[in-house]
């Protein structure tokens, strides 16, 4: 048994071995969970939140999963398909917690709700956990847990935020202080390893939150090892935290030494992010209604309950004495610290401190302060005069009043607006339109090169820009495989010539010709990824791979990763807890390949070198499928070669007719890339893989047709010129192949 303090009473009903008691307290937390998130259940996430963002994050990284990019650094549709290194900077974790949901059979709204309740409960059992063996008391680790998972800035980060990457990290706290502090107490190298596990899950669910909870955990530990006589204990906590680091590295260490390649803190502090525009007078800093605000412009400040129950526990110091006194103190000093952050005094320290203004919101740090008054809220129970029926009398009261407090106002219906997110938002076509009509997602992390903002890339390149100048010859082109993290040409050049991708550049980005790299480096207002290629016959690959700094970033992880298998190997303590972390693992990539099998394979496109009016070339289309179904889609990939810069935006066709041309059965007109890339911003030998979808109504009668494809000028409705195509219909429309449309 786990003794805190002194003030611990042999009548209390408390035993060390986990029983049914802990179970029914468990429950409850379900309970607590379920009447929290039951109007999340009901009406679904908000529109107006960030959860769509944090869907899309899903979504990108679920399409390069289906290439088998087990960690794509860079999310390839971003910014209508330019690219943004997505995860090179957003910590991926809460990405990757989702998708075993949706493989599932979850739609995308409902694999919000599920990973919030999934995170709520980690909150509860987490804090259930450790003041548990903190207090050696069940009825107080059931009020510390449910005032943590009742914590109104969690609910708060749910409902009103959608910023389930923060919430999973608070969740995550309890866990990380919970096996840390355990090297104070055992030699045991199971809780070295734990810690390590928990500080790289918390850095790999929110950076920012681990930024600021490090320093705090590590003086936590050092006054408690002070107090306690185990200040030998403490290099141990280092070194856990050090390898938490050192598993993590894959991610943190690039985002943070390669941040000036993208245009982070031109974008993330300033205006509306700046920490200034965040802080708090002393009168507002805490909440003045006993039901929580979560929607109103006092929501980000402490509620009124947690200052009330964080207040009483205060008190409660002048009577205690032993090693749970010094660590209420501690909690208190760190509480009081987060609310002094808060104040609108601490403007130049905000200003002055390195990478903190990175936190962008200083309330963020109200998920700290939760933790804080919830173990400060359970230690009213620990209480000498509390035991037995006292204690019940005064935790069921305390109880009501968090559930009251925290979800009285929670109701959707006191926000004033609450546009409730659809599925039909969290597809690709639904990223690209909130890009054109919303904002544009994921803009902080654009590449330092590029010069147009995003918000401008799907409307027509403005007439006072400069235009680089056309290429003076045009070789023979060939895509010959298409994949998300790549593409491959083969070449005929009788002249050197500048080629050019439908990417922004970011390092990493590399152009082989037959098989040696060639400088590559951004071009023009967009920053496209450039390279200046050779006469003769070659085959050119271009691919996203790692730096050196990321390649030793990946071996750090690596490294560390083999030491904790090994050494949790070679104590029988920690064995158990290794193989399972294994099993979790195979399950994993069990229901990986269940759900995305091998991988999709690269497209191999089918070369028809088509020129339309010396100005845009097709070098050639893809096709999964001849035949088609009345009532689906046709997708149609095809490969564009801009030979100069275009004053005008065309719109493509494709058009399915008969086969003697004497009537159209479905058709699509469109501008490229579903719509969202405007000719007009295509650059001198840039290549373009654009996506048509070709519409087939219900009632379309079986039989063979042809497909037929062009572009034209809109406002005149006037086609290019077809110069050079192997089939070409009257109207300079151009023919690929034969489609076949089956009967249901």
């Amino acid at each position: 048994m786990v003794r805190t303090s002194d003030e611990y009473s042999p009548e209390r009903e408390v035993t060390s071995s986990w029983g049914r008691r802990d179970l029914a307290a468990i429950g409850l937390l379900g309970l607590s969970t379920f009447l929290a998130l039951r109007w999340y259940w009901v009406t679904g996430p908000s529109r107006a939140s960030d959860i769509a963002m944090a869907l899309y994050r899903s979504l990108l990284l679920d399409r390069a999963l289906d290439h088998w990019l087990l960690y794509p650094r860079l999310a390839m549709d971003l910014n209508f398909t330019y690219g943004t290194p997505l995860f090179q900077y957003y910590p991926p974790l809460t990405s990757y917690l989702t998708l075993p949901f949706h493989w599932t059979g979850l739609t995308w709204v409902e694999v919000a709700k599920a990973t919030a309740t999934l995170i709520l409960m980690l909150a509860g059992i987490g804090m259930y956990v450790y003041a548990r063996w903190l207090f050696a008391d069940r009825r107080a680790a059931l009020l510390s847990a449910t005032a943590y998972l009742l914590a109104p800035y969690l609910l708060t980060t749910i409902y009103d935020r959608g910023a389930l990457a923060e919430a999973l990290a608070v969740a995550l706290l309890p866990w990380l202080f919970w096996a840390t502090h355990h090297i104070l107490r055992t030699k045991n190298r199971l809780w070295l390893g734990l810690s390590a596990l928990f500080y790289a899950l918390v850095m790999l669910s929110h950076n920012l939150t681990a930024f600021f909870v490090l320093p705090i955990l590590v003086l936590f530990l050092a006054v408690l090892a002070r107090r306690e006589r185990a200040w030998g204990d403490m290099p141990a906590v280092l070194i856990a935290l050090g390898l938490g680091l050192g598993l993590s590295a894959f991610y943190w260490l690039p985002a943070l030494l390669e941040r000036d390649s993208a245009q982070i803190a031109i974008r993330m502090l300033g205006g509306h992010y700046s920490t200034d525009n965040h802080l708090s007078s002393l009168k507002d800093l805490i909440q003045r209604e006993l039901a929580s605000d979560h929607w109103g412009f006092t929501r980000f400040r402490l509620s009124l309950w947690q200052a009330l129950l964080a207040g009483a526990a205060i008190l409660t110091l002048a009577v205690r004495r032993g090693p749970l006194r010094d660590i209420l103190v501690l909690l208190a000093v760190i509480l009081a610290g987060v609310l002094y952050s808060q104040l609108d005094i601490n403007r130049g320290l905000w200003q002055a401190v390195p990478l903190v203004r990175f936190i962008q919101f200083p309330w963020r740090l109200l998920g700290i302060a939760g933790f804080c008054v919830a173990l400060l809220a359970g230690s009213l129970l620990t209480l000498p005069r509390l035991s037995g029926v006292a204690g019940w009398l005064v935790a069921i009261p305390l109880l009501v009043l968090i559930l009251y407090g925290s979800t009285a106002q929670l109701a959707p219906s006191f926000a004033t607006d609450y546009p409730v997110l659809t599925n039909a938002e969290i597809t690709v076509a639904g990223l690209f339109e909130r890009g054109r009509s919303v904002y544009t997602p994921f803009s902080d992390f654009l590449p330092a090169t590029v010069k147009v903002d995003p918000w401008d890339l799907p409307k027509s390149r403005p007439t006072t820009s400069a235009a680089l100048p056309a290429m003076p010859y045009v070789p023979t082109l060939a895509v010959t495989s298409d994949s998300s993290d790549g593409l491959q040409l083969q070449v005929h050049a009788e002249q050197p010539f500048t080629l050019r991708l439908h990417r922004f550049f970011f390092p990493g980005w590399q152009l082989y010709v037959a098989g040696r790299p060639v400088p590559t480096s951004p071009s023009g207002d967009l920053g496209l990824v450039t390279a200046e290629l050779p006469a003769g016959d070659y085959v050119v690959v271009a691919r996203f791979g790692e730096t050196p700094l990321r390649r030793l970033s990946d071996a750090i992880s690596g490294a560390v990763l083999f030491v904790c298998i090994v050494g949790g190997l070679l104590n029988s303590r920690s064995r158990p807890a290794v193989i399972g972390l294994g099993a979790a693992f195979v399950i994993a990539t069990v229901l990986l390949v269940a759900h995305q099998g091998i991988g999709e394979q690269p497209r191999r496109p089918i070369v028809y070198p088509i020129n339309f009016q010396d100005q845009i070339h097709l070098l050639g289309y893809h096709l999964p499928t001849k035949t088609v179904v009345p009532g689906d889609d046709l997708p149609i990939h095809l490969y564009w070669l801009a030979q100069r810069a275009l004053a005008e935006d065309y719109k493509v066709f494709v058009h399915l007719v008969k086969t003697d041309d004497s009537g159209v059965v479905a058709q699509s007109d469109s501008f490229p890339v579903l719509g969202y890339s405007p000719t007009s911003r295509w650059e001198p030998g840039e290549v373009i893989v654009d996506e048509q979808r070709l519409h087939l109504d219900e009632n379309t009668p079986p039989g063979t047709y042809l497909l037929v494809l062009g572009m034209y000028r809109p406002d005149q409705i006037q086609n290019l010129v077809v110069r050079q195509s192997p089939q070409v219909l009257p109207g300079d429309r151009v023919v690929l192949t034969q489609i076949v449309v089956s009967g249901r």
